[in-house]
């Protein structure tokens, strides 16, 4: 049985209503074309059009779907010039002719179209191929609708040139460079449903130009079968789903993304898609939105993701993620606002595209030689099995550092480590165990804290700390690009020292923050390295823009050996004692009393107070009688490198009129205000000092 395909043309001449009409360019338009004339096996007609040799060029793996080339063809067509449109009139059909054999399917859902003779002979390395085919459509039709409970995808027997409602599949002869493809048909197919689409698909005649397949073609059929069919499923929901680039190509990633997912969910035991992980694992910084061109393999690695949300999860997730993307409207990129809705009211409220997407980007750390690593609930099925991030050599797609005493600045758009949206930069610290503590020890001339006295004693009088000692703490900084509107993922993989293994911290850093942000390890001997997954994810499919390629975001990393005091550590705000006291005035010559006062501080001796530069010091000296003498205001501070959280003034033993002070014991109470208005105190205090003359 052959279809009369003449008026085909007409059905998809009608206007798509929502892709651009802007012009392109001839190049363009000869690059959709001869895409098209690949796709569908008319590699003839390259030559015919002057365009190229008719000869299909070698790839490392085939194009596993032609569908976007037929897309791209399909939403195209009244954009040609007009000789070029009037060559392709004359020259295309759609639908093979030349095949003069048929057989239905067991169910009669299929119809497939083959020959056993000619260049587009199907395999003939067993008989019954062509029905073979037939069952296995029925598999997969079976797994879709009945098992998974996707709608039933339209038939073509509602207008005169659909047939039958049997689905009409063509195996011909498509060189090795793809797998097959799904013909957009009939579009929409009534008011009602304005993103719903006919199609019928072809599939290659026997695999025999893809080396893994040529002994068993049926394998080969089965992945295809579940992608294609994958495809006329998607085409019922909404053949919309994508966004048009401006040089005109359809950018249909999260059909793509799905229909290869469909491979594994159907066929686990294939596995085919693992050829096209490296597509994802050589590109960590590149988003899963990414959509090149109809040859563009990177999608299909980024099957990925909806393999996420299946094991994570529940694989009831992608189908309702299509549906809602064909509820949201036609003609529009509607991914991400949708996974964001059902993710959403899947996990009740506290998981969200954003969340999700942060902690796909683990399970992406967690595979190859790093599967053992992952954590109990991390990690595919198969991560032993797929391939990874390098994190050696020239092509690293791990940024790694060893040499921790300088600091490391990632930036800049030229930097191959900058993540767009929705993807990841990964930076490993190696050798973190080697490390040595940096110590410097103090002499203290009581051995106490916090009443130790200034030390004439110590090991570099340069530094502004006078009491016990210092040890080295491991530091890492990140400034993000406060132009990024939503929160940041940053994940951090602890790698065990010495066995499998390693533990993992998920964070969410707030959007729009001011400062930097630093991580602090002080115990680093457990562990061999650390990993950092920076994500800037969300919903907001804007952000990637078609801006020189793809929309940049900006941040920085910097590392080093930072000081912990581990006499600051968790200490609360206090007045000192102040020194030297007693005061001996022959002693001193031009110097006076000390009145310090310690800020409190945290479990990495950070001291802790509201803004620095508000910071006020006020010191009051009354004889043991109550006589006012003076009032000493803050003289100076040093915060130290940020650690030294001391402020200080001094007393030159004069009262307020500029007299010396006679000897005696003199009370002295400060206060050290957090703000100019006196209102917020961070210490207190008073001691006495004896003076003598």
């Amino acid at each position: 049985m052959i279809k009369k395909v003449v008026s085909v043309f007409v059905v998809l001449a009608i206007a798509v209503a929502g892709v651009s009409a802007d012009q392109l360019s001839r190049e363009r338009q000869i690059e959709i074309i001869q895409n098209y004339l690949m796709a569908t096996g008319q590699t003839e007609g390259l030559e015919s059009l002057a365009i190229g040799t008719g000869e299909i060029p070698t790839r490392e793996v085939p194009i596993k779907c032609g569908t976007p080339a037929i897309m791209d063809f399909v939403f195209n067509r009244d954009k040609f010039d007009p000789d070029l449109a009037k060559i392709l009139s004359e020259l295309i059909v759609p639908r093979p002719t030349n095949l003069n054999l048929t057989v239905p399917s067991p169910s009669g859902r299929f119809l497939i179209h083959y020959t056993d003779n000619g260049s587009d002979a199907v395999y003939d390395g067993f008989p019954g191929y062509a029905d073979s085919v037939a069952k296995i459509y029925d598999e997969v039709y079976a797994f879709l609708v009945d098992t998974l409970g996707y709608p039933d995808p339209p038939t073509d027997d509602f207008y005169p040139e659909g047939g039958s409602a049997a689905f009409d599949v063509y195996l011909q002869d498509l060189g090795g460079m793809y797998f097959g493809l799904t013909y957009l048909d009939y579009y929409p197919i009534d008011a009602q449903h304005p993103t719903s689409a006919t199609a019928f698909q072809i599939l290659d005649n026997d695999y025999q130009e893809i080396p893994p397949y040529v002994s068993n073609p049926l394998m080969a059929v089965r992945v295809t079968c579940a992608h294609e069919f994958f495809h006329v499923v998607q085409f019922g929901i909404d053949f919309t789903e994508g966004s048009q680039s401006p040089d005109g190509f359809w950018r249909s990633y999260w059909m793509e993304m799905t229909a290869t997912y469909m491979e594994e969910e159907k066929y686990d035991h294939i596995n085919d898609y693992y050829f096209y992980l490296p597509y994802f694992f050589d590109s960590a910084a590149v988003s899963i939105e990414r959509f090149t061109g109809s040859s563009d393999l990177h999608p299909y690695a980024s099957m990925l993701y909806p393999l996420f949300l299946a094991e994570r999860h529940d694989r009831d997730l992608i189908r309702d993620i299509w549906i809602r993307c064909g509820q949201l409207g036609a003609y529009q990129d509607n991914l991400l606002e949708a996974a964001h809705e059902v993710i959403g009211t899947f996990t009740s409220g506290q998981e969200s595209f954003a969340s999700s997407f942060h902690e796909f980007t683990l399970w992406n750390y967690f595979t190859g030689s790093r599967a053992s690593w992952a954590p109990p609930s991390y990690g595919y099925e198969e991560r032993a099995e797929y391939d990874e991030f390098r994190d050696s050599g020239i092509d690293s797609i791990i940024a790694v550092y060893r040499n921790f005493t300088d600091s490391i600045i990632v930036d800049g758009a030229d930097n191959p480590y900058n993540p767009y949206h929705n993807a990841a930069f990964y930076l490993k610290l190696d050798d973190i165990q080697n490390l040595q503590p940096d110590t410097t020890y103090w002499l203290c001339l009581d051995g106490s804290f916090p009443a130790c006295l200034d030390s004439i004693q110590v090991l570099d009088p340069n530094d502004p700390y006078d009491i016990m000692h210092i040890d080295s703490v491991f530091s890492v900084g990140f400034d993000l690009d406060q132009d990024f509107p939503y929160a940041w993922g940053l994940n951090i993989v602890y790698e065990n020292y010495g066995s499998p293994g390693s533990d993992v911290e998920e964070l969410t850093l707030p959007a729009n923050f001011g400062d930097l942000i630093d991580f602090y390890l002080s115990d680093l001997e457990p562990y061999a390295s650390m990993s950092f997954i920076l994500t800037p994810a969300s919903d907001d499919n804007t952000l990637f823009e078609y801006v020189n390629g793809e929309f940049d975001i900006g941040y920085q990393i910097a590392t080093d050996l930072a000081i912990v005091d581990s006499s600051l550590i968790s200490l609360p705000g206090a007045m000192l004692a102040p020194y030297p006291n007693p005061a001996v005035v022959s002693e001193l010559g031009d110097a006076g009393v000390r009145f310090k006062f310690q800020v409190p501080t945290d479990d990495e001796s950070f001291p802790i107070y509201p803004d620095s530069s508000s910071v006020s010091l006020y010191v009051d000296i009354f004889t043991v009688a109550g006589e006012y003498i003076r009032t000493l205001e803050l003289l100076d501070f040093d915060l130290g490198g940020e650690r030294m959280g001391q402020y200080w003034t001094e007393w030159d033993l004069k009262n307020g009129a500029g007299d010396p002070v006679a000897s005696g014991v003199y009370i002295a109470y400060g206060r050290l205000f957090g703000d100019s208005e006196h209102r917020q105190i961070i210490a207190e205090g008073r001691t006495k000092v004896l003076v003598i003359r």
